[in-house]
């Protein structure tokens, strides 16, 4: 398999500033169609074709919004919200979400001792990578899920490592997955946010990440996390 350490610098730095003046004009621009569409719906009868144009805008509006709340999360959110958190708590909470009769997410963890982290985002983070291996293995098959204590240095930490047996990613492109705006898919409405919010929580948390990767054989994340000292 090919190896790839992720680089915020490289992936995902480069657009910071570009995404925070589009994230500030568009939601300016948001706040006044949003404001227009509510007042035009107070006045326009319920049952009317023109009510229902109205509703879709809306949504349309709606919809834009929550796109530019991702930009935000990606680039401009540094993560600060931190508590110590049981990693092996969080891990099993989230793949229960996701279990399904067609998908088997496997857990094998050691106990570790908490870590601090922002639960929120580390357990979107989660999400994300195991959302991009369901849609990679086309929603069936097994997914393996592994928590690692390590001692590297005389400093602790743990390896999260989350396996997929999908279609793997090609060599060529392996260095481009953290990035954003990045999608090597060719379905749907992809705009490539989804690893690269992975990188930015594992970068502002002081972690470190690799992927690895085969084509039709599958693919590997492993993310190095520090844990609180001992007592």
């Amino acid at each position: 398999m090919a190896l790839v350490d992720f680089s915020y610098d490289k992936h995902v730095s480069p657009h910071v500033f570009f995404s925070g003046r589009v994230c500030h004009d568009l939601n300016n621009i948001i706040t006044t169609a949003m404001g227009a569409v509510s007042l035009l719906q107070f006045k326009a009868p319920m049952e009317s074709t023109f009510r229902g144009e109205l509703d879709r805008l809306d949504r349309s509006i709606e919809a834009l919004s929550q796109f530019t709340k991702r930009i935000e999360r990606v680039f401009l959110d540094s993560f600060d919200n931190r508590i110590p958190y049981n990693l092996t708590r969080l891990i099993k909470m989230t793949i229960d979400e996701f279990q399904s009769p067609k998908l088997e997410i496997r857990f094998d963890g050691d106990s570790v001792r908490p870590s601090a982290i922002d639960v929120s985002a580390v357990q979107s983070m989660i999400k994300e990578i195991l959302t991009n291996s369901i849609d990679s293995m086309a929603g069936e098959g097994v997914i393996d899920v592994s928590l690692r204590q390590l001692a590297a240095g005389g400093s602790h930490a743990c390896q999260l490592t989350i396996a997929d047996s999908g279609k793997g990613i090609a060599e060529d492109n392996l260095s481009e997955v953290f990035g954003a705006f990045k999608s090597f898919e060719k379905r749907g409405n992809l705009v490539g946010l989804g690893l690269a919010y992975v990188g930015s929580v594992v970068h502002h948390h002081g972690w470190s990440m690799a992927i690895e990767s085969e084509l039709d054989k599958g693919t590997k994340i492993h993310i190095s996390i520090p844990l609180e000292p001992a007592p």
